[in-house]
């Protein structure tokens, strides 16, 4: 998992404004336990594809499971 998540976070250098990108390693991070930075990718998900309905998901699962 370790090395997907450093492909996609090189891959993110060069083309920032990837949303599926940004999905991937928000998804990558939450499956390891890191879940502020995978917070933050999928919020980067939805600024970049307000309609991507897993990050919106995704990103609610991750919240609520904090409160």
């Amino acid at each position: 998992m370790g090395r997907g998540v450093a492909h996609l976070r090189e891959s993110l250098q060069y083309e920032p404004n990837n949303a599926e990108a940004h999905f991937n390693l928000g998804q990558a991070l939450a499956a390891m336990g890191q879940r502020d930075e995978a917070i933050a990718h999928f919020k980067e998900t939805l600024r970049l594809n307000p309609n991507h309905r897993d990050a919106r998901e995704q990103l609610k699962k991750l919240e609520s499971a904090s409160k």
